[in-house]
Formats: C-alpha cells, structure tokens, sequence
C-alpha cells in the first residue's frame, strides 16, 4: 500500500493453487447431450467399417458368379457320344457239316462251312445241267438254330458261257431292273448301291471280320453304304476281274446274291442281314 492509502502497482499477484500448490487442471466444457466420443475413445476401430463393405461385395461377387455358370451350364448342348466300332471274331459254324459226296475237282473247291453256316445236303442239280453246265450242284447250309442258305453252282465249258447263262438269270432277280447294264457288265463300276466295287473282298483272299457298331449293327466292314441293296460289282481275283456280282432284297427276309466266276456260276438265297458277308466270304 502507499502511504497514501492506494494499493501499489508493484505489489505482488495473489494466484489460486491446489492443495500442492499447483495450478489445477483445466476442465473443458461439457458439450451437448448425444455428442460421440472424441476419436481415440472406447468407440468401434475405424478399420471396421471398410473391411465389412469389401467382405460384403465379394460375397456378392462370388453369388453372381455361381448363378451365371449355373444358367451357362444349363444352356450348353450336351457333346454327342463317339460311334465305336469293336472287330467280332469270325463266326463259325455250331453243327458239323456233312460230308460231301461228289469228288469232282470243282466240287472239292466248294466249302463245306460258311462264316456260321455249314453244309447239311448237297445233291445234283439237273435243271443247270440241262441249261448247259457241266456239272451243278444244289446245296444247303445251316446255322443249327433255323437260318438256312440255299445254293445252285455250276461250271460251264468257258468263260463265255458262264457269263452268258449269269447274265439269263439275273434278268430273272427281283430288283434287279433298278441296276443298269453299265452297273452289272462294266469294268470299272464305280461305287455306291449300284456299282459297289469289290476289291477289298476278292475271291481267294479272307473275308473282313464282321464288326459291330455302337448302336449294336454288325456288318461285314462297319460301312454302312457298303451293306445296302441292291447292288452289283466286280468279282476280283488280285487285280483281275473274273467275273460280276449281284445282290438283291427278296423282300420276304431273305436276299439272292448271284456271280459269276470265270467258268463258275453261283447263286444263293440268304437271310438277307448275312447276304453279303455270305457272299464275301464264300472262297470261290
């Protein structure tokens, strides 16, 4: 205080202390009501949110996916099954055939067993023998379960002959007006139901083994085109022909096939599904 009476500008500052003499903390005003916590308080983490939206879009991600395959699966065209053709063994007779009685050359040149037929009879043929052949022969094979084939050989004097009594009686084939002359007498006779050429089946050489198809076909070769008829070809001996074939569909279930094999004549009445693996393996 001065001496008069005014407090002094010198004096010293009064400041309040706590109990230790320190200055008390200050305390920040209270906010409103409902204000979140300040960032570092006991709240939820901050990484939270962006790892729920990431997992979030990839399960949808992955849903999406599922039904676009599901539905491209449905619409795809299933792939189609690849045709298998399995080679059957050769099949062979399950009776034993009788024995042959004539003993002619040519009558010893005729087999006694065919793919699964074997010989039953064989007797003379008079009715070849009065149209000019030299010898003839009628005769039966069998399968021992009902199948039978019927045959009429015969051997004429020259090639000529036998030529001219085939082409007689293929005027007489049902059928066979659909095959021209060029198909049934020509040297190269193309290919297909008229003209089908039979180098791979010559006579003096094994028949193809018979094969089955996926769908449970046998044929003689797995080619269906070969197997329809009518047809005609050339009959072959390496690379000479001897002689034409034909062979028909009676229409009654069975099926002619007729040739000519230089001097020989053949022709033989078949279940038509064997007509021409008959034919195609018959050695002469």
């Amino acid at each position: 205080m001065t001496e008069s009476g005014q407090p002094s500008q010198d004096g010293p500052v009064w400041s309040q202390t706590g109990p230790s003499g320190s200055t008390p903390p200050a305390t920040p005003p209270a906010g409103p009501v409902g204000t979140p916590p300040p960032a570092g308080g006991s709240g939820r983490p901050a990484w939270l949110l962006p790892v729920a939206i990431v997992v979030a879009v990839l399960l949808v991600a992955g849903v999406v996916v599922g039904i676009v395959l599901a539905n491209r699966g449905g619409d795809e065209t299933a792939e189609p099954p690849v045709a298998i053709t399995t080679i059957l063994p050769v099949p062979t007779p399950d009776v034993e055939p009788v024995a042959r009685t004539a003993t002619t050359p040519f009558a010893q040149t005729l087999p006694d067993a065919v793919l699964q037929y074997a010989l039953a009879s064989s007797d003379p043929a008079p009715q070849w023998v009065d149209a000019g052949a030299l010898e003839a022969y009628q005769e039966t094979y069998t399968d021992g379960a009902g199948a039978e084939v019927t045959m009429l050989v015969g051997q004429w004097a020259t090639g000529d002959e036998a030529k001219a009594f085939y082409q007689a009686q293929l005027a007489e084939l049902p059928g066979a007006a659909a095959l021209s002359s060029s198909d049934t007498d020509s040297e190269q006779t193309g290919s297909g139901n008229a003209g089908s050429d039979e180098k791979g089946s010559d006579k003096g050489e094994p028949s193809p083994a018979p094969t089955r198809t996926q769908s449970g076909d046998v044929t003689a070769q797995g080619d269906t085109a070969r197997d329809k008829l009518p047809q005609t070809g050339a009959v072959r001996v390496g690379d000479k022909r001897v002689g034409t074939y034909t062979a028909v569909d009676k229409g009654d279930g069975t099926g002619i096939v007729l040739w000519f094999n230089r001097t020989a004549v053949f022709r033989a009445v078949v279940p038509v599904a064997d007509v021409l693996d008959f034919y195609r393996a018959f050695p002469v």
